[in-house]
């Protein structure tokens, strides 16, 4: 029982983690171009100060759902949100998906996925572009999160534990999930899961 009530903490701490990492990042990306802009455009200044606000309620929403354990989490609303996070970030998107809906497990696993990746992207705050992707074919179904102006590849000095976490659970559901820098500075993040894997064991499953 007190292993069960750890994994429960544990999990709940992942997710509160994966719920605020990028939207404070972006409040302090934001922040600072507000500082920067005070003495030079007081106008854009007091927009920037708006959309922290709004990110800042936003971020402020989601965690009450979670603590209410009201908050599922599902790829459509997954994208929706990295479309409102990355624009939040001056990072222009563009989205396509071309799937149905998906099974359950793999519907999660990919809203983990695609909540990583944009994380990755809004840590580095270098890009300008971004591209999201979801199609399926041959059994399997691809998510793939690019962004540019990558110098080097962020991950040559080692993964963060999200993103090997993450690669962790997909390969546990028969999957790969690959990171890696192209030509062009574009850094890509591709997870390749099989429609039929087999349901991973929920932290939540675990506690019970």
């Amino acid at each position: 029982a007190a292993d069960a009530g750890l994994e429960e903490r544990l999990r709940f701490a992942r997710e509160l983690h994966d719920l605020l990492g990028h939207s404070l990042s972006v409040i302090a990306l934001k922040a600072e171009l507000a500082r920067q802009l005070l003495d030079q455009d007081a106008e854009r200044a007091q927009a920037e100060v708006a959309e922290l606000e709004h990110i800042a309620q936003r971020a402020l929403d989601e965690v009450r759902e979670a603590v209410s354990g009201y908050r599922a989490r599902s790829l459509d609303a997954e994208l929706e949100r990295a479309q409102g996070v990355l624009e939040d970030a001056g990072v222009e998107v563009r989205t396509s998906v071309v799937v149905a809906a998906l099974p359950p497990a793999i519907d999660d696993l990919l809203a983990r996925v695609a909540r990583e990746a944009v994380a990755h992207i809004v840590r580095h705050g270098q890009a300008q572009r971004a591209e999201i992707s979801l199609t399926a074919a041959g059994g399997v179904v691809h998510l793939e999160v690019s962004n540019d102006g990558v110098d080097a590849d962020p991950t040559a000095g080692g993964e963060p534990g999200g993103l090997s976490e993450i690669r962790e659970r997909v390969a546990a559901a028969g999957g790969r999930l690959t990171a890696a820098t192209h030509d062009g500075g574009v850094f890509r993040i591709t997870a390749v899961v099989p429609l039929d894997a087999p349901a991973p064991r929920r932290d939540r499953d675990a506690a019970r």
